[in-house]
C-alpha cells in the first residue's frame, strides 16, 4: 500500500490575489484544457441551487492566463441569462499550476465519503416541491458516487407527489445528452461566418486545415466545447481541428446552445482520402 502523502513543514502559499462581485460572463475565458462534460443531471442542478438560493461559490479565474480554473458549468448558465453577472475569485498561478489544479479540484473533493445517516438527516427537512427535485438530484449523485451506508429518504419518498409537473424524472436522468448534430470525418462546419471547424486529423490532414488560416485566424487543434465560448473566441476568429466526432459534435451542440440554433452549419466534406485517414 502506498504511503501517505507526507506534508511539508513550509507555509501554504495564498494563490489568491482578487475578487469581483459582478462580472460579465462573456469576458471570461474558458480554459482550453478543460475536459469535464457536465450532465444534464448535474446542469439542472446547479441551475437549481442558483434559482434557489443564488451565488454561494465564485467561478475561479487565472489572472496569468486568463483561463477559468473552476466554474465551467456556472459560467455556461450565466450566458444563457440575459444580464446575468458572476463573482469571481482571481487566483496567480503558473501554467503549469493552472493545469494541476484544473486536473485535481474536483476529483479531490469527489474523493470525500458520504456518511448516509447524516445526508439522510440533512435531506429530511427539504420538502418544498423544488427542495425534493434538488433533493433527489443528490441523492442520486450519492448513489451514482458509490454510497454504501443507507440513508433515510422516507419524506422524499412520501412527498413525491409534490413534483408532478416531470421535474423529479427529468433531474434523476443521470446519462449524458447525446449530441444533436452529426459530425463524420472530413467535415467542415462554420460558426457564424467567423470560426471554422474541421473534423480532421491534425497531424496528417494539416494541408486541409492551413488553407482557412489567413489575416489574423488563431489555429486551435484538439478543442474543448467551450473554446469558442472564450473571450479569445469574441475577438479572433478561430480554425478549429478537432478529428473526434463526437467531441466536434458536442462543440457544436454547446454553442448554439449559447448563441442559438443555426449558428453552426456544414459547408462542406473534404476529400475521401482524409476519411481514409480516420479509419486506419
Amino acid at each position: 500500500m502506498a504511503n501517505a502523502y507526507e506534508l511539508d513543514e513550509a507555509i501554504w502559499t495564498n494563490k489568491i490575489v482578487g475578487h469581483e462581485d459582478a462580472v460579465d460572463p462573456q469576458t471570461l475565458l474558458a480554459n482550453p484544457f478543460n475536459f469535464r462534460i457536465h450532465s444534464k443531471l448535474q446542469q439542472d442542478a446547479v441551475a437549481g441551487l442558483l434559482d434557489e438560493i443564488g451565488w454561494v461559490k465564485s467561478v475561479v479565474v487565472n489572472t496569468v492566463s486568463g483561463h477559468i480554473v473552476d466554474g465551467h458549468a456556472r459560467v455556461t448558465l450565466a450566458l444563457r441569462k440575459d444580464g446575468q453577472t458572476v463573482p469571481v475569485e482571481y487566483v496567480e498561478l503558473t501554467v503549469e499550476q493552472e493545469r494541476m489544479a484544473l486536473a485535481a479540484l474536483d476529483f479531490t473533493v469527489g474523493m470525500a465519503g458520504i456518511d448516509g445517516e447524516k445526508l439522510g438527516e440533512l435531506l429530511e427537512g427539504m420538502k418544498r416541491p423544488q427542495d425534493l427535485a434538488i433533493a433527489a438530484v443528490v441523492k442520486e449523485l450519492a448513489l451514482s458516487g458509490g454510497l454504501d451506508a443507507p440513508f433515510n429518504m422516507g419524506a422524499l419518498e412520501s412527498d413525491k407527489e409534490q413534483a408532478s409537473d416531470g421535474t423529479l424524472l427529468t433531474l434523476v436522468d443521470i446519462s449524458i445528452d447525446e449530441p444533436t448534430h452529426v459530425v463524420t470525418p472530413g467535415q467542415v462546419w462554420d460558426i457564424e461566418g467567423k470560426h471554422v471547424l474541421l473534423c480532421v486529423d491534425v497531424m496528417q490532414d494539416w494541408k486541409a486545415w492551413q488553407v482557412f488560416l489567413k489575416d489574423d485566424a488563431l489555429f486551435v487543434p484538439y478543442p474543448g466545447p467551450f473554446v469558442p465560448l472564450s473571450k479569445r473566441a469574441l475577438e479572433t476568429p478561430l480554425v478549429m481541428v478537432q478529428p473526434d466526432t463526437y467531441i466536434a459534435a458536442l462543440l457544436l451542440d454547446k454553442y448554439e446552445s449559447v448563441f442559438g440554433a443555426g449558428t453552426c452549419t456544414l459547408t462542406g466534406e473534404l476529400s475521401t482520402q482524409l476519411r481514409k485517414h480516420h479509419n486506419d
